[in-house]
């Protein structure tokens, strides 16, 4: 039986006196939904894009630190001009989740997700949600992971639960309350999302998580991702393992155009069998691998790219200017 708890998790909204975040807060909470509404979302956008594309082209240490982090981040061996193409991309993209974020709270509707975003892949999803059978769905910061899951809320009818921090910024919270009040996703707090994990699973819900890196879990596994060897939740393998149900690797990348995506599910991994560690660890490593292929395809749409940097590994990248 499909069944919602009583009372919905919403995140609160983080709290600071610092000057700078009270500024950043007021900025992302009133003047970025102000911005939208006078200007309108295209015009918004390009502006982002506009103001990215000014700080590489005119400030000479945010272009250079910028390529060349993003160059001791990437695992293939590039050009510095190729180098400068994907930090110059990424650039002008850096912003636009914040904008993203507020475009599906405000915009994304049943009648116009065609429109918007298409899917590749998503058919075993579909057929097993559909089917009242449970998926858990990993992914990373790529893309508009916002766009994604509002837009397979909207596909699968609600039927999708997401693990989330219990504390979020301005405009991702009001996201995430939007999500909640009509009904397009269960929030299930990280430290308390298991038992609400696997009820979602049983329930027939696709459960979304970030399989992020993790510094301090002794049950991490360590794979390489973004050219380095980093430790990652194996979160995601045991709750498929406990709830027996497949796991599907998914993105949400932007397509050329104001507000066009892709999200496509890049590995289906079946429900599991054989020796739980065994099965656990094969899953886990191949979740990673997907995800660190797509990010490679399109490094600049990774969000936290420069958080995987070690500055100075890459050459000098060239005095060449985007316009």
């Amino acid at each position: 039986m499909n069944r919602r708890p009583a009372t919905l998790f919403v995140p609160r909204r983080v709290g600071s006196l610092k000057p700078a975040r009270l500024a950043q807060n007021c900025y992302y909470r009133f003047g970025l939904m102000f911005a939208a509404q006078v200007a309108g979302f295209e015009t918004s956008a390009h502006i982002t894009r506009g103001m990215g594309r000014f700080l590489f082209n005119h400030i000479p240490l945010f272009r250079t630190t910028m390529a060349r982090t993003i160059g001791a981040a990437l695992p293939q061996v590039l050009s510095a001009d190729e180098l400068e193409a994907i930090a110059f991309e990424y650039a002008q993209c850096w912003r636009l989740p914040f904008l993203e974020a507020e475009f599906v709270h405000r915009k994304l509707h049943r009648t116009n997700l065609n429109e918007h975003v298409r899917f590749v892949g998503f058919e075993r999803v579909i057929d097993h949600v559909q089917g009242g059978r449970g998926v858990m769905a990993a992914g990373t910061y790529f893309g508009s992971h916002q766009v994604g899951v509002t837009a397979l809320g909207l596909l699968l009818n609600g039927q999708i639960a997401c693990i989330v921090s219990p504390l979020q910024h301005s405009t991702q919270r009001r996201w995430m309350e939007g999500l909640v009040r009509q009904r397009l996703a269960l929030l299930l707090p990280v430290g308390q999302a298991v038992s609400g994990a696997l009820q979602a699973l049983r329930n027939g819900h696709l459960v979304l998580m970030i399989s992020e890196h993790e510094r301090h879990s002794p049950s991490a596994i360590v794979e390489k991702f973004a050219g380095r060897r980093q430790r990652f939740h194996p979160t995601p393998a045991v709750l498929a393992w406990r709830a027996k149900c497949p796991i599907a690797v998914v993105t949400c990348r932007r397509l050329p155009g104001a507000y066009r995506f892709e999200a496509r599910c890049h590995d289906w991994i079946e429900a599991p069998t054989g020796k739980r560690k065994c099965w656990i660890l094969q899953a886990a490593a191949r979740i990673v691998r997907a995800l660190d292929q797509a990010v490679c395809e399109d490094p600049a749409q990774f969000t936290w790219l420069r958080q995987h940097l070690v500055v100075g590994q890459s050459p000098p990248p060239s005095s060449m200017s985007h316009r």
